[in-house]
């Protein structure tokens, strides 16, 4: 099945295909192509159940994608261990090229998009293409497709015989994309067959992680890396690689990193991190990440993946699974820290990728903030309509109190009341969200919408909601409605009034924005630093108007009048500003989290 997340808590949204009761699909491998959201649309997994292709992942509409599955390559039954996709023109939309390899030691090729088991090609078979390389071809999985960075029609696979008490495999390559395959002389030349069970193409080298529990040949375990030319078989040179720590006497089980570096390898000894530094003599540092964080080194790690944009603020975040267990490590400027995001109870995972986070495991396909987009979409119309509302109904407030100092009616007036009713008709979800989102959402809600169950319910309480916090915001600078002005011409309130109101609106704006960017995972707690900037400089900004128009003595004219419960013995114009900004703070940080569930 597919699933997805809200604030933190992985829930299940939907079954793969709507195939209810598909079970051990045991995800294997998975790709997708981040260049554009085009190629983004399509997603591949592979498993014990086939391949499964959806070409709608970003922009679906529904609980989930609309999967085609299970394809079995050319009818072959074997589970799938490797998946490959490629836009081969590199024009951004029709993901031409699709690559499978399973358990029996077989590769197909499709060239239109791989959605029926007649578009696949045999292009590698073990048991005629790997002679000499193993005792039973029946026992060979295909592991890691991979293409040359600087050339797609350079590409590698890794193979091995998974059987117990059996030993070969290595490194296949083509040069004509995947036309044609055999296994790369330089592989060849290294004379010393064994399982390979992940590749990493970077600019300089191609990274090799090799190793099989009952292979107790210590050449056979750590890292190899084909250095040299990465065009054309045979080219380069194979070299095992001592990195001085675990790692080499390690089964590594999966490799992730960008084209540079660093690169991250998880294995049975734990989760390794390398950085290639140096330019004169560039060498490779390596550090046991899961060692100086004192995370589990037992069972083994088996799937890593990186995020190639990390959250603002911070200089690097990746993820590693060890048994049902996905950390996150992250490097905000204070070192590298993990955090425990996977749900309890959980599966085995098998493999991860970021998209933002996807985890395939031993049960079925799961996803951290951004398999379902109606889940984000919710949310974000609910802090967007809820804003809009509170800026509409602060103007309205502002312009009657002003008119209300100037000798009006006391507020609301029927223009204040004409204002709000046009904005009480622009308060709408129904587009975005339904009931069972908004109950499935109801715990991160804020204010009186926590628990809401229907999307009436969230338009009621967002509109009560809006309603207290703009009714305390002018309280707190006029006093209540229809008492007398406390200065003489009423200026300094109407100062106060817009000046506050454009602090009241940047609070909602920038936390709004980092609300949304919880939901994309980009952001772990709202408000934020970003926030908090935005909020100070709208403050120094109201220190400068209200100083203009306001005395010291009509600081304490106002707030003897009306604010004798908030800013008791103020008596001067900045002790006024320090008294409602942190006011006005107080009223956002309720409006987004209400006292009775903040923790």
């Amino acid at each position: 099945g597919e699933y997805s997340v809200s604030s933190g808590a992985w829930t299940a949204l939907g079954d793969l295909a709507g195939n209810r009761g598909v079970t051990a699909l045991l995800i294997q491998d998975m790709h997708q192509i981040m260049d554009t959201a085009r190629t983004k649309e399509t997603f591949i997994i592979g498993g014990k159940a086939g391949v499964g292709i959806t070409q709608d992942f970003v922009s679906h509409t529904g609980a989930f994608p609309n999967w085609t599955f299970p394809i079995y390559p050319n009818d072959d039954g074997a589970a799938i261990s490797a998946t490959r996709l490629q836009d081969y023109d590199g024009d951004g939309t029709t993901m031409e090229q699709v690559f499978v390899g399973n358990k029996s030691g077989r590769v197909f090729r499709s060239t239109n998009q791989g959605l029926t088991a007649a578009d696949y090609t045999p292009v590698f078979d073990v048991a005629i293409d790997g002679i000499g390389y193993f005792e039973d071809s029946d026992r060979v999985e295909i592991r890691d497709v991979v293409e040359d960075p600087g050339s797609l029609d350079d590409m590698y696979f890794g193979f091995g015989d998974w059987d117990t008490g059996r030993v070969g495999g290595g490194v296949a390559c083509s040069t004509n994309n995947g036309v044609h395959w055999s296994i790369d002389p330089a592989w060849a030349t290294l004379g010393d067959p064994m399982k390979v069970n992940a590749l990493q193409v970077t600019n300089t080298k191609l990274w090799i992680g090799v190793g099989k529990e009952d292979d107790l040949d210590p050449n056979h375990r750590g890292l190899y890396a084909k250095s040299g030319s990465l065009l054309g078989c045979g080219t380069g040179t194979y070299q095992r690689v001592v990195t001085g720590t675990a790692l080499d006497s390690a089964i590594i089980h999966d490799i992730s990193g960008p084209t540079t570096s660093p690169i991250y390898v998880a294995s049975s000894a734990g989760l390794f991190r390398g950085e290639r530094t140096g330019s004169t003599h560039p060498a490779w540092n390596w550090t046991d990440i899961s060692g100086i964080l004192a995370l589990p080194t037992s069972p083994a790690w088996k799937a890593v993946t990186y995020n190639p944009s990390p959250p603002s603020g911070c200089s690097e975040e990746f993820y590693g699974a060890v048994a049902d267990q996905v950390f996150r490590i992250r490097d905000c400027g204070t070192g590298y820290t993990a955090v425990l995001v996977s749900p309890s109870p959980f599966e085995e995972v098998q493999v991860m990728l970021w998209d933002e986070l996807v985890v395939g495991s031993t049960g079925g396909l799961w996803s951290l903030g951004h398999a379902d987009r109606r889940v984000t979409q919710c949310r974000a119309a609910f802090d967007k309509v809820r804003d809009s509302y509170v800026n509409a109904a602060m103007k309205a407030g502002l312009a009657c109190r002003g008119r209300e100092a100037s000798g009006g009616m006391a507020c609301p007036d029927q223009t204040a009341q004409a204002a709000i009713a046009k904005a009480l008709r622009r308060v709408s979800l129904s587009r975005k969200c339904d009931d069972g989102l908004a109950t499935a959402l109801s715990d991160s809600w804020g204010g009186s919408c926590r628990g809401a169950a229907s999307v009436r319910e969230l338009e009621s309480c967002l509109v009560a909601d809006g309603d207290t916090s703009v009714e305390r915001a002018l309280d707190n600078i006029f006093g209540a409605s229809g008492s007398a002005t406390a200065t003489a011409s009423g200026r300094c309130e109407k100062t106060l009034g817009k000046a506050y109101s454009r602090m009241l609106k940047t609070a909602l704006k920038s936390l709004g924005k980092c609300e949304r960017r919880i939901d994309q995972d980009k952001e772990t707690t709202c408000p934020n630093q970003e926030v908090t900037r935005a909020f100070q400089v709208a403050a120094a900004k109201a220190t400068r108007q209200i100083s203009k128009s306001c005395s010291d003595a009509d600081a304490m004219a106002i707030a003897n009048n009306s604010l004798t419960q908030i800013c008791p013995d103020v008596t001067s114009v900045p002790e006024l500003h320090t008294c409602l900004t942190g006011s006005l703070e107080a009223l956002v940080e309720n409006l987004v989290t209400p006292e009775e569930t903040r923790f």
